[in-house]
């Protein structure tokens, strides 16, 4: 016997000939989950766990799988989702709920929705309004809810109250059993490990909005452990406190000599060219967070989370808890260590998780 997890056998072209049996069913009738059942000699209940519908501890032979499909595709037969939907109790789509779209990671669009396939799910995507219960909770018309960004806690506790499964990537929300979240705290133990390692002394500290939980973490976990690597107490440069970010930085090396690594926390494109030319009359070493289109021809270390594991994560996790599992969070995500000469096509990836020990 075999589970109903047996995927349906990939559709064929209609030809003249399946055109006609189309014709032919439409003026006996539509084809029917009862009507197949039938004509394949088992239940309806059998006929829709195989086609799509029924419920997921049906049984059967491979045999019957066969004929079940068989005659589905010889009369052409198509499943009304809405019907599906009564009988499953199930959409077969899951949502993302976002106030910025670009909060969601980059790339995590494409793995979301071709890892979702994987489990029969479609994708789709909603905007959160102020004050406006988004419509995929009020009108149930999903299977759970992913969140990339931090929602209003009205929303939050709509869907506790509603019961809706749904998992938290990369929000403040950290410690909970449906949450994911980057290891923000090994990345810069392993950044400041990168620079004793290179017997460097002083940092520069390049932080973006203490706003977003990352950069706060980042801050907080320089200042109570660059002691702990022999480093002296790094210089932050706070970045959305500055008018002109690059040049506050140009100024930062001008005036003390003695700096010799450097960390990106933010958006490193924007000090690709102040690095080039303070790189051709300066050693230092440079360390930054991944930044998406960043070409540059020095040596530099790249910490990054590998894009296709996040939304991979977060598809698995929510199934969990749509199939009425205990979530296995909270998962925390390791960042990859990069090591890049400036040349095309040198790097060497480590994972962080195996910086410190």
């Amino acid at each position: 016997m075999i589970e109903r997890s047996i995927k349906q056998e990939k559709p064929m072209i209609a030809t003249v000939e399946d055109m006609k049996k189309r014709r032919s069913a439409g003026k006996e009738g539509r084809m029917t989950i009862a009507r197949i059942a039938e004509l394949s000699g088992t239940s309806k209940q059998v006929v829709s766990s195989i086609l799509g519908g029924g419920s997921s501890s049906s049984r059967f032979s491979r045999k019957t799988f066969g004929r079940v499909t068989g005659i589905a595709r010889k009369y052409n037969y198509r499943p009304n989702r809405t019907s599906v939907n009564l009988v499953s109790g199930r959409h077969g789509s899951v949502t993302v709920l976002f106030k910025d779209f670009y909060k969601i990671p980059f790339n995590a669009v494409n793995f979301l929705v071709h890892h979702a396939e994987t489990y029969g799910q479609t994708v789709s995507f909603e905007i959160v309004k102020d004050n406006i219960l988004p419509r995929c909770i009020s009108e149930d018309s999903t299977d759970g809810i992913i969140l990339f960004d931090d929602i209003d806690e009205f929303i939050l506790n709509a869907l506790q109250k509603f019961g809706v499964p749904h998992v938290i990537v990369n929000t403040w929300i950290r410690n909970q059993p449906n949450s994911i979240t980057f290891d923000e705290e090994g990345m810069i133990r392993s950044v400041l490990k990168c620079f004793s390692d290179s017997g460097r002394k002083l940092p520069v500290i390049a932080i973006g909005n203490t706003g977003f939980y990352w950069n706060k973490i980042r801050l907080e976990t320089v200042l109570a452990e660059y002691h702990e690597f022999g480093l002296q107490r790094p210089i932050i440069l706070d970045a959305p406190g500055e008018d002109d970010p690059a040049k506050a930085m140009e100024s930062i090396f001008a005036g003390n000599s003695k700096v010799d690594c450097l960390f990106v926390g933010e958006d490193f494109n924007r000090y690709v060219l102040l690095l080039d030319k303070l790189r051709r009359n300066r050693d230092f070493t440079i360390a930054y967070v991944y930044s998406a289109n960043s070409y540059f021809n020095f040596p530099a270390v790249d910490f990054s989370i590998h894009q296709k594991e996040v939304p991979e994560k977060a598809i698995d996790l929510l199934n969990q808890i749509i199939k009425g599992e205990k979530p296995s969070g909270p998962v925390t995500m390791p960042y990859n260590m990069n090591f890049s000469s400036g040349k095309p096509d040198d790097v060497n990836c480590i994972s962080g998780a195996n910086l410190i020990k």
